[in-house]
C-alpha cells in the first residue's frame, strides 16, 4: 500500500484536464481505492460510490476516498467506462473518455467541481464507535429491541462494507441484545 502523502503526491501531479482523464486506484487488502481526483472522477463517471472524507494529522487537511472490492473492477470495465493503462503492483491507473470531461475548458473549472463535491461529503472526524438507534441505555423493552434490531439490520449497507466492518456490527447487535437479556432478567 502507497503511503497518503505520495497518493497525495500522485493526485496533485495533473496540470492539465487530459491529466485528470485518468484515475490511479490503490490496492488495499482485498479493495481498490480511490483518492481525492480520482474519487471524485470514479464517483461521478464510472459509479456513485459511497465516498469518506478524513482529516488529516496535518493541520486543516482533509482527503476524500472511495473504494470498491478487487473483483468488481473487471464488471465495471465492461460497463465501457474506461479503459486499463496499467496494472502494477498494487496500483492500477484507469482512463475515462475524453468525451466526460469535454465540458471543461480548463482545470481551475475541473478542479473547483471537484471542490464543491469534496466539501459535500460529510467530514468524518474520528472513529468512534457508531450508535444505532436501539441502544438506549439498555433498558428497552424486548419486543420493542427486537423490531429495532431488525429493522437496523435491514437497513444496514451489506454492499457498501468490509467483511470486517460486517462483523463488528454484528457483534455490536449481539452484545446489545445480551446486554439487553441480562437487563430484563435483573428487573
Amino acid at each position: 500500500m502507497a503511503q497518503i502523502k505520495e497518493i497525495l503526491k500522485i493526485e496533485q501531479t495533473r496540470e492539465t484536464v487530459e491529466d485528470c482523464l485518468i484515475i490511479h486506484l490503490f490496492q488495499e487488502g482485498t479493495f481498490y481505492r480511490a483518492y481525492e481526483l480520482s474519487a471524485w472522477l470514479c464517483f461521478r463517471y464510472i459509479k456513485q460510490f459511497k465516498a469518506t472524507h478524513r482529516q488529516l494529522k496535518t493541520e486543516g487537511e482533509s482527503l476524500v476516498l472511495i473504494g470498491f472490492p478487487l473483483t468488481s473492477l473487471d464488471k465495471y470495465q465492461a460497463e465501457g467506462n474506461f479503459k486499463i493503462l496499467h496494472n502494477e503492483d498494487k496500483k492500477v491507473d484507469i482512463k475515462i473518455s475524453s468525451e466526460y470531461l469535454k465540458e471543461y475548458e480548463d482545470i481551475e473549472h475541473l478542479y473547483n467541481d471537484f471542490f464543491n463535491w469534496k466539501m459535500c461529503v460529510p467530514l468524518v472526524t474520528s472513529k468512534k464507535k457508531q450508535e444505532y438507534p436501539y441502544s438506549k441505555g439498555g433498558d428497552i423493552k424486548q419486543s420493542k429491541n427486537i423490531d429495532e434490531v431488525l429493522q437496523e439490520i435491514m437497513l444496514y449497507p451489506l454492499e457498501n462494507k468490509t467483511p470486517i466492518e460486517c462483523m463488528v456490527f454484528l457483534s455490536e447487535i449481539r452484545k446489545r441484545i445480551i446486554t439487553n437479556n441480562k437487563n430484563m432478567v435483573n428487573s
